[in-house]
């Protein structure tokens, strides 16, 4: 009787390492023949940002310092509103968590993320558009070109929406806000 049990238990182990070795293979099969990792955009750096737009626009030494200038200026400025974004969603994490959360109080946090939102994305114009003011006219159309990439997310790797992201990018270059404002 012993016997019939080990035999049993014997076959069931090389039944599963058998599932388990063929799903690794075709795992490796797939991921040597199938799988397209997406092409490196041409703004993809590991350089820090700043040095990256330096030697991408062809920075002079005095727009290195303007630029400089503005980035800082934008840091601290958006700085307290980041942090009013993350305490405004811990307030919403634990209200959320409660067992009977105040609907009320809610709408009022996710009202005040929008607006915080919203600030932080004026900011972020405003400081695109002043970075804009210091390059010349090459710079200015690399520049725009990186903002698009920035913006729209053309670097976009993570999840399953890359495809719709791509589209995104293929239908703005189509609309007729890209079409006159270029």
């Amino acid at each position: 009787m012993n016997y019939f049990k080990n035999r049993n238990l014997f076959i069931w182990i090389i039944v599963i390492l058998l599932v388990i070795n063929i799903s690794a293979i075709t795992t490796i099969i797939y991921h040597v023949y199938f799988f397209k990792p997406t092409p490196p955009s041409e703004f993809m750096s590991e350089e820090r940002p700043h040095k990256f737009m330096k030697k991408e626009l062809n920075l002079s030494p005095e727009q290195e310092k303007e630029f400089s200038q503005l980035r800082t200026e934008f840091r601290s400025n958006s700085k307290e509103i980041l942090e009013l974004l993350k305490e405004n969603r811990i307030v919403m994490m634990e209200e959320l968590s409660k067992t009977d959360p105040d609907t009320a109080k809610l709408n009022l946090i996710a009202d005040e993320i929008g607006n915080l939102h919203a600030s932080l994305k004026k900011k972020t114009i405003k400081h695109f558009i002043n970075m804009k003011n210091i390059c010349d006219s090459g710079q200015f159309v690399r520049l725009g070109r990186m903002y698009k990439c920035m913006i729209i997310g053309e670097n976009y790797k993570i999840g399953k929406d890359k495809q719709f992201r791509y589209k995104k990018i293929k239908d703005f270059d189509k609309s007729k806000f890209h079409r006159k404002n270029n």
